[in-house]
C-alpha cells in the first residue's frame, strides 16, 4: 500500500501511525490523532471528522488483504503486516543490522527505494501538521542517504561517488557529515586543494548563519588532511560517520 493513493488527510492519519512512539498494530488515541492533525485550535467537530476519514481509509483498504483498521474504545489499531506499507519497510530496511558493507548497502537501497518523495509531500511544505508528522521521518531519510554514500566511498572508486556527494551538500548545506565526507572523496582523488577548500566554505557558513565552529569530527578530517594522512584509509567500520548525525540549528 503506497500512501500517495490517499487523500491529504487520509495520508496524515496513515502516517500518524509511523511516529517514532507508534507503530503499526498498536492502538493510537483518538486524542493523539487530533494532536497530529490540528496542531493548535482542533475544531469541536474534530472527533467526527476523524471518524470519517477513518471511514474513508477503511473503503479504500477493503480490498487489500491482511490490511485493516480496528476500533478500540477511543483508538484505532492499523492492522497489518509492517512489510505491506512503505514506511514501515522503510524503517525496518534502515534498521537492520547488517554483516558487512555490502549487505548494508543493499538494506540501505532497499529502504531508499520505499522513498518516493517527501513524505506527505502533497501538504505544504511550512505546514504545521505536516511537520508535527513526519520530521523524523524525514531525518531518517536523511541519515539513510548519508550514510549510503559513505558506505559506497568504501566500496567505489570516489570520482563515481563524487557527484552524488556534491548533489546531497547542495541540497543540505547545513548539515555537517557531507562536507566531511565531500572531504574525504576529494582527498582520495589527490584534489587535497578543493578540499581544504570544502571545509573552508562550510566553516565560513557556519560561523555567519549559526556562530558555530565546525564540529570535532570535520575538524579532525580537516587536520588530517593538512598533514597528508588519508582518512578513507582510516574507516574500518560499516556505519561509523565522516561527520556529526544532525543538522544544525541556530542558537540563541
Amino acid at each position: 500500500m503506497r500512501i500517495g493513493k490517499l487523500l491529504d488527510a487520509e495520508r496524515a492519519v496513515v502516517a500518524s501511525w509511523s511516529d517514532r512512539q507508534l507503530a503499526a498494530n498498536r492502538p493510537v488515541a483518538v486524542d493523539r490523532l487530533i494532536d497530529l492533525l490540528w496542531v493548535s485550535d482542533p475544531p469541536r467537530t474534530a472527533r467526527g471528522v476523524i471518524h470519517n476519514h477513518i471511514s474513508g481509509l477503511r473503503a479504500l483498504l477493503r480490498n487489500e488483504d491482511e490490511l485493516s483498521i480496528h476500533r478500540e474504545a477511543c483508538s484505532y489499531s492499523l492492522i497489518c503486516d509492517p512489510f505491506r506499507v512503505d514506511i514501515f519497510r522503510f524503517q525496518a530496511f534502515r534498521e537492520a543490522r547488517a554483516p558487512d558493507p555490502i549487505a548494508r548497502l543493499t538494506d540501505l537501497d532497499a529502504a531508499l527505494a520505499m522513498v518516493r518523495g517527501p513524505a506527505l509531500g502533497g501538504l505544504a511544505e511550512d505546514d504545521q501538521v505536516r511537520a508535527s508528522l513526519v520530521s523524523s521521518i524525514d531525518e531518517d531519510v536523511l541519515l539513510a542517504r548519508e550514510e549510503r554514500v559513505e558506505l559506497l566511498l568504501r566500496l567505489r572508486p570516489p570520482h563515481a561517488v563524487l557527484p552524488e556527494i556534491l548533489r546531497l551538500v547542495g541540497q543540505h548545506p547545513d548539515r555537517p557529515r557531507l562536507p566531511g565526507v565531500q572531504m574525504t572523496c576529494l582527498q582520495a582523488m589527490g584534489r587535497e586543494t578543493e578540499a581544504l577548500e570544502a571545509y573552508d566554505t562550510f566553516r565560513r557558513r557556519l560561523s555567519e548563519e549559526f556562530g558555530m565552529d565546525p564540529p570535532a569530527m570535520l575538524r579532525a578530517i580537516h587536520v588530517r588532511i593538512l598533514r597528508g594522512e588519508p582518512v578513507l584509509a582510516d574507516r574500518s567500520t560499516a556505519s561509523g560517520g565522516f561527520g556529526v548525525e544532525a543538522p544544525l540549528r541556530a542558537t540563541a
